[in-house]
């Protein structure tokens, strides 16, 4: 029943949050690739595309709210399976199940309610909530790496009962380990770095696992060879390979895919060179580079604690990884070995600029699962009325009530400067800001003192404290994680990225070629193309790709053939021929490395003289474009004679929900989307001064200034 409330209480929460439909980023290629059970980006991500496959047949709304809700879905089970870890290991046979001074809750121990607490804090931080509620595979990643520790603790129990002989069913644990090990590295290969931590996990616990019993001490026969290495059980690790390799042999649907020419299908990976390209992501520039200090302390700040659990969870999980010490240092070493080490590697591996670290967030997600199961060691600590679980909700208490402590205080303060004059507000009272440390303290205090009074067993009080810290824990904290991430996670009414793309498509020339520029510039188009089916006779170039063999491949139209709507009845398959172009096999006969995308457009557009063509915004300033072009809409193309009268029919008809005065929490993308709106109006603005329509000129820059305020001194003196 336990496990039924977790799940229905979060995925709850990710249903009143989750987007309506795709969102920027990977988003509207993941779901085109689901949809059309395609190869999408490298490395393919096959788990995600065929479970993908299954939630687009779901019937409710539209298929990327389907997808949406599969990353709900996920997050709200990993969320049930941290329950259970958090459970497993704070239990104990031997021990009182039942909360001290409450025993009617006959069912429900301290184990249970230390799991609770952990799901829910798990469920509610900031970066697993805000990919529960857009399609990509994060949350999917977090729900294996979650399984396979959750194998590990079970194998720990098997292994523990059947004792030192061994022998008995434990080894089907660590089969099945393996083999989530061989998916989690098709899922994301951040699951790779974790396998040193799991390999530690089991030596600590029961190193005799990989040796013979028998042959341990035997060292006759073997001379110069140590007696344990002459003792590993080859069988059983040859066993373990072969889960391993079974789970990753899903990397399989690559080849057996693209043979079949889906819609998405980068790599084309029908032979060895190009499964290879697509399965070591070989189109990716390396990552990594020169990193000075500051570099490196800002990537570390990425694994952000305090933005996954508020200040209130600093103490739970300081305190808590005590509490797991005390209980038990091997799931210590599991759980603290795997957030340290992950969030270590994804830094010193990844090495991003500084305009990138953004990126390393969502893959801290399995790091966030190991310290939140971390954190319910300080509730063990206080439902077994620990001196040290005292103090711990003594820290809690405090922030959940007076917020976040005022940093910008601190920091004038420890750098010696004038310190901050700003008042903080508690209760509408203002107050200064060094108050809020004599406040912490006094609500801090007595806490501690009150509950270490009444906290004996002796007193009539005793049961009505612990009724109290179980309010602390399980209703005014995930209330305080609710209050401090609902509203930046909710993307309910997002519109932006589908109302971008379809701007973008809506509008382009019948038959035209539309060049795109980023993952955030395409991928919304992909899936109102593929998925939605919307003007399929526009033929969509992601231009960095315009070299790549494949890609010249997926846009090509064969010489017999020319556009041809009809074709479309016979299946998408054959949209290639549809709104493909001509003189790809010139482009072929240039080496790939020495192929210049702006070169290639312009000999695209001799071969191809009856299309017309687009650029999106990011295009049209990525790269220099063969003959001036102008904004219409917000795409850019070869203006003619009726630009003006154009533009003032397209602009009413495109669909800004949310912007410009965003009523949405917008994340990265989607702010610089609301600043292409801007950028563009005031290229639209220069176009109309140019052909002297001043009055409609400044019409635009004023709206420039509303969508991107940030332009207000380059058009200012265009509005005198």
């Amino acid at each position: 029943m336990i496990p039924v409330i977790v799940f229905s209480a979060s995925m709850l929460v990710y249903v009143l949050t989750v987007a309506p439909t795709m969102s920027f980023f990977d988003s509207g290629e993941m779901i085109a690739g689901a949809f059309t059970l395609g190869v999408s980006h490298p490395p393919g991500y096959p788990v995600y595309i065929t479970l993908g496959k299954l939630f687009t047949l779901l019937p409710l709304g539209n298929v990327a709210y389907r997808m949406n809700l599969m990353s709900g879905f996920f997050a709200a089970m990993t969320s049930v399976m941290v329950y259970y870890i958090a459970r497993a290991m704070f239990d104990e046979e031997g021990e009182a199940r039942m909360l001290p001074g409450m025993p009617w809750f006959k069912k429900f121990g301290i184990p249970e309610a230390v799991g609770i607490f952990s799901a829910f804090m798990f469920a509610f931080s900031f970066t697993n909530w805000s990919w529960a509620v857009a399609s990509k595979f994060y949350t999917l990643n977090a729900f294996v790496a979650s399984c396979i520790i959750m194998m590990l603790v079970r194998w720990r129990r098997a292994r523990k009962d059947e004792g030192t002989e061994g022998g008995g069913h434990s080894m089907s644990y660590l089969y099945v380990v393996a083999f989530l090990c061989g998916i989690g590295g098709v899922v994301h290969i951040s699951q790779f770095v974790l396998i040193p931590v799991y390999v530690l996990f089991i030596l600590i616990v029961d190193w005799r696992v990989f040796v013979e019993p028998e042959m341990a001490g035997n060292t006759e026969g073997f001379p110069g060879i140590p007696a344990i290495v002459r003792g590993v059980q080859l069988k059983l690790l040859l066993t373990l390979v072969f889960f391993f390799m079974l789970g990753h042999s899903i990397y399989l649907h690559l080849p057996l895919r693209a043979a079949q020419e889906p819609l998405i299908n980068w790599g084309a990976a029908t032979n060895w060179e190009q499964f290879r390209w697509v399965y070591n992501r070989e189109g990716y520039p390396q990552v990594g580079g020169e990193r000075s200090l500051s570099l490196f302390i800002a990537q570390l700040k990425s694994f952000d604690l305090v933005r996954e659990f508020t200040w209130a969870g600093l103490p739970l999980i300081l305190v808590g990884l005590y509490g797991l010490i005390r209980k038990d240092w091997r799931s210590f070493v599991l759980v603290f070995g795997c957030a340290m080490f992950l969030s270590t590697v994804v830094v010193v591996m990844g090495n991003p600029p500084r305009e990138n670290i953004f990126l390393l967030e969502q893959f801290y997600i399995p790091s966030y699962i190991c310290l939140s199961v971390a954190a319910g060691g300080a509730a063990w600590l206080l439902l077994k009325g620990s001196y040290a679980g005292r103090w711990v909700a003594g820290l809690v208490f405090p922030f959940i009530f007076l917020g976040s402590p005022p940093m910008k205080y601190i920091e004038s303060v420890l750098s010696g400067g004038k310190a901050a004059s700003n008042y903080l507000g508690f209760m509408g009272i203002p107050y200064p800001p060094y108050l809020y440390f004599v406040f912490f303290a006094a609500i801090a205090a007595m806490f501690v003192v009150g509950v270490g009074f009444l906290q004996r067993p002796d007193r009539p009080a005793f049961r009505m404290v612990h009724v109290s810290i179980i309010v602390v824990l399980f209703v005014l904290y995930p209330s305080n994680q609710l209050r401090a991430h609902y509203w930046v996670n909710d993307r309910s009414e997002n519109f932006i990225a589908y109302d971008m793309g379809n701007a973008e498509l809506t509008f382009a020339p019948e038959f035209s070629v539309l060049f795109t520029w980023g993952d955030s510039g395409a991928f919304p188009m992909w899936y109102l193309q593929y998925v939605e089916r919307k003007r399929p006779d526009v033929l969509l170039v992601h231009t960095p790709h315009l070299p790549l063999e494949w890609f010249l491949d997926s846009i090509r139209r064969d010489a017999d053939t020319v556009g041809d709507k009809s074709q479309l009845d016979r299946g998408w398959k054959y949209l290639r021929n549809y709104n493909g172009i001509k003189g790809v096999e010139q482009f072929r006969k240039i080496p790939e490395d020495y192929r210049d995308p702006a070169l290639m457009i312009q000999e695209m557009i001799d071969f191809n003289p009856d299309r017309p063509y687009a650029f999106d915004y990011s295009s049209r300033y990525s790269l220099k474009t063969p003959y001036e072009v102008a904004p219409y809409g917000i795409t850019y193309r070869k203006p003619d004679g009726l630009y003006a009268e154009e533009n003032l029919r397209t602009w009413p008809y495109l669909a800004t929900r949310g912007l410009p005065k965003p009523s949405i929490a917008l994340d990265l993308d989607e702010t610089k989307a609301a600043s292409i709106y801007g950028y563009v109006h005031a290229d639209i603005g220069k176009k109309y001064m140019a052909m002297g329509l001043r009055p409609m000129s400044k019409n635009e820059f004023a709206l420039a200034v509303k969508y991107s305020p940030e332009l207000w001194n380059s058009v200012a003196p265009y509005m005198q």
